[in-house]
């Protein structure tokens, strides 16, 4: 049987999108390295001032269950909170590659490679010597009204 050469290149051109769409998953896998969670489990009470995140733009949680590098902790434009790991989301995990918050308590940066990301959101800034390919990774928060604690967990 006879192919066109129509058929032929159709086939063709089927074949070439497909991969290039294949690698370029690939691509932005590898970009952002895999994260593996590690324990999160803080409760802030809102009435210590020291906790509040209202009070000072943010409150950062270091040490034992408190995430990889630590767990920085911002209001919501919405009411609620946020709370985002402090571990360089585009690095590998190690204790160089941890971000400190800027004393403008709004950007977060890393000392590794110079980029900063937004505390409001997680995204990264375009300003610096680098530029993560990578937002920062947001943890679930729960807002218990009735008792003003904030809950983070995974």
């Amino acid at each position: 049987m006879k192919t066109s050469f129509a058929y032929r290149a159709n086939v063709s051109l089927s074949i070439f999108m497909l991969l290039c769409c294949l690698s370029s998953c690939c691509k932005n896998e590898r970009t952002c390295p895999s994260y593996i969670y590690s324990k999160v489990d803080i409760d802030l009470c809102i009435d210590i001032p020291s906790e509040n995140p209202n009070s000072n733009g943010y409150v950062e949680c270091r040490g034992e269950c408190a995430g990889y590098g630590g767990v920085v902790v911002v209001p919501s434009y919405d009411g609620g909170y946020r709370a985002f790991e402090l571990s360089a989301p585009h690095l590998p995990r190690n204790p160089q590659n941890v971000l400190t918050i800027c004393p403008d308590g709004m950007r977060a940066l890393c000392q590794t490679d110079s980029s900063f990301f937004m505390l409001s959101n997680g995204l990264p800034l375009s300003e610096g010597k680098s530029i993560s390919p990578c937002p920062l990774v947001e943890y679930m928060v729960f807002y218990d009204e009735a008792n003003r604690v904030i809950s983070i967990r995974n």
